[in-house]
């Protein structure tokens, strides 16, 4: 007969305080490098609004930089639809942005 005892899950505690705490660093990496979101002019609002309107006419593509969940996310498509009651912006990879997220936008 063999005097054999097995731990259990007590011999994995160590290694997951270990896996525990690199989630607990990353979010708190995340939210260091988040940023608030930029407040705007009213000039500029108009400024976007007149670009996205031409672009959207003429079919041109876009360049637009926008603030989601603490990042500013960049992107170059063409607009597929303006939603103005709901004041967003649908582009062609199917991204929907609100006007209100827009921080940048050019006409390329």
């Amino acid at each position: 007969m063999s005097n054999y005892k097995d731990r259990g899950m007590l011999k994995w505690q160590p290694f997951d305080s270990v896996i525990q705490s690199k989630k607990v660093v990353n979010n708190l990496s995340n939210k260091r490098n988040k940023i608030e979101q930029p407040i705007l002019s009213e000039d500029q609002l108009i400024e976007f609004n007149d670009i996205i309107t031409q672009a959207y006419y003429s079919n041109n593509i876009i360049k637009i930089s926008y603030y989601f969940s603490g990042n500013i996310i960049s992107k170059e498509a063409k607009i597929k639809k303006i939603n103005y009651v709901k004041k967003q912006i649908i582009l062609s990879d199917n991204t929907t942005i609100f006007y209100k997220q827009i921080t940048n936008i050019k006409i390329i």
